[in-house]
């Protein structure tokens, strides 16, 4: 095995002040919201290399501003989401399951990605995997 010498990341913040995220990529899968029933990609409009492979300074990095508010779902997950592959080797169509989840628990989003991504793998990932579901429930009534 190898040793990288780079790893991709990204950087979100989520103020208590405003209705937005913050994000910055470095050559990482955008995170997938949930607005208004739809459910789209985030792109970063420049993303940076990942990390090890660009700069220090803080010019060398671009911020997106993306709309969050009361309701809304963001999903981030590692590259072993949408790289993992059935016994035919086609990819993990993401995009396409995500239409098909709960987004109203972000537990319950995690448990129908977890279990779907089983059923497509068959249990045998090839890459690590992390995925990470947070709600903006400003304005929403308690459950």
């Amino acid at each position: 095995m190898g040793c990288e010498r780079f790893v991709t990341a990204l950087l979100v913040e989520i103020p208590d002040e405003d209705r937005v995220l913050r994000v910055i990529s470095c050559g990482h899968p955008g995170p997938l919201v949930r607005r208004d029933g739809r459910v789209t990609v985030l792109h970063a409009s420049r993303p940076a290399p990942p990390l090890g492979l660009s700069g220090t300074r803080p010019d060398d990095y671009d911020m997106d501003t993306f709309a969050f508010g009361a309701g809304d779902t963001l999903l981030l997950y590692t590259d072993g989401l949408i790289e993992a592959q059935n016994t035919t080797g086609c990819f993990y169509p993401v995009l396409d399951r995500a239409a098909t989840w709960t987004w109203e628990c972000p537990r319950t989003l995690l448990q129908q990605v977890n279990q779907d991504l089983d059923s497509h793998t068959g249990k045998t990932l090839g890459d690590d995997l992390a995925t990470v579901a947070v709600q903006h429930t400003a304005g929403l009534p308690a459950t």
